[in-house]
């Protein structure tokens, strides 16, 4: 069985995770971030056994990571069990659970994926934010994200605020301010 996906928001990525430990397979789940890291999570009958970043951290240390990630594709390859030296790690269902904990969604729609609100949330600051400054919306926003992870409504409107000192009209800015923190001030 091999599953290849999309790119998925981290609470997608997590629960496809989660989904193959359930059906108890042996393999390998390759997830390729969207700033190009290459995260290995061994899955033997369903257990975590190890999880590598870039062939060079390993356990704590890439979990860490590993709850850092916003968007990956992720490819899941049975049988295949890459063999890694084993460092600790918490058992798999603890793992779930911190993996779980660090994401909560404040603005979840019963209708709608939480991926596409979050991609939805930020297509929309940073076309506001375009009406205003043009095309370095995209750079200006890009860079926050890079820097900060979207979780809830309080990261959007703090995003908000942090992307509206690149307008030079502080009434302009304001009023950008004003209009997107309604929309998500709920």
């Amino acid at each position: 069985m091999e599953i290849n996906q999309n790119i998925l928001a981290y609470f997608d990525l997590i629960a496809e995770i989660q989904k193959l430990s359930s059906q108890k397979v042996t393999g390998t789940v390759f997830i390729t971030t969207d700033d190009d890291h290459l995260m290995r999570l061994v899955l033997d009958e369903g257990a975590v056994r190890s999880l590598l970043l870039d062939n060079k951290i390993s356990g704590y240390d890439a979990l860490a990571f590993l709850k850092q990630i916003k968007f990956g594709k992720l490819h899941f390859s049975q049988n295949l069990f890459e063999t890694a030296q084993e460092v600790p790690l918490p058992n798999t269902d603890e793992l779930f659970q911190m993996l779980r904990k660090q994401r909560i969604f404040a603005f979840q729609d019963e209708n709608e994926s939480i991926s596409s609100q979050i991609r939805d949330a930020i297509k929309l600051v940073k076309n506001t934010l375009a009406e205003e400054i043009g095309p370095f919306a995209a750079i200006v926003c890009d860079d926050y994200l890079k820097q900060n992870v979207i979780q809830t409504n309080n990261d959007i409107l703090t995003m908000i605020d942090a992307v509206a000192v690149e307008i030079d009209d502080a009434k302009a800015a304001q009023a950008f301010k004003d209009k997107l923190k309604a929309k998500f001030s709920h």
